[in-house]
């Protein structure tokens, strides 16, 4: 996956809780737009069938990036995620300092020119290059955030608030409230 972030625009979505859901719905918006991208994803989409998406014509890929045995920091992201860094891995990192210190370590490999986006709250400090956009994120607050969230029938509806403008009426086709985050 090193090789891959490298030779790619890398989306890159890390955290003790949370990669496996944001990276696949990542995944799936742009794999069904225009833009396409490859996929390396730490869980089997439904949609699919599969954990790989493979798109020759794209120049994005979209990866799970685990920080069990600091193997995220092989990769070379070009979008970076981190939704989360409560303490886990212990035996592989001994205290709580040295698990947020790999994650601070994984915002300084963004690519110059390059994004992270993390949730707001964290206890992480990025160590992020000259150039590096930061945003946060969260369901009620940040750059981005859901506004107008209506329940109804089953379903979940949402304004995505962005630092750009608000996309309205967001339909969640799994209607579990951490997805309001997580998309």
């Amino acid at each position: 996956l090193g090789l891959v972030t490298r030779q790619s625009r890398a989306l890159c979505f890390s955290g003790t809780h949370g990669k496996t859901t944001t990276s696949s719905m990542a995944a799936h918006i742009m794999h069904q737009s225009s833009v396409g991208c490859n996929a390396f994803l730490g869980g089997v989409l439904r949609n699919y069938g599969t954990n790989f998406l493979l798109n020759a014509e794209s120049e994005y890929s979209v990866v799970e990036a685990d920080e069990y045995d600091r193997s995220f920091h092989h990769l070379r992201p070009y979008v970076a995620v981190v939704t989360s860094t409560d303490p886990d891995h212990l035996d592989i990192y001994g205290t709580e300092e040295a698990y947020l210190e790999s994650f601070s370590h994984f915002t300084e490999l963004i690519q110059p020119g390059g994004v992270l986006i993390k949730h707001t709250g964290l206890k992480m400090q990025e160590r992020v290059a000259d150039g590096v956009k930061v945003y946060e994120y969260s369901r009620d607050e940040g750059d981005f955030y859901a506004a107008n969230i209506r329940r109804a029938d089953g379903t979940v509806v949402f304004d995505f608030v962005t630092p750009d403008g608000v996309i309205s009426d967001i339909e969640l086709g799994v209607p579990v409230e951490i997805n309001i985050e997580n998309a």
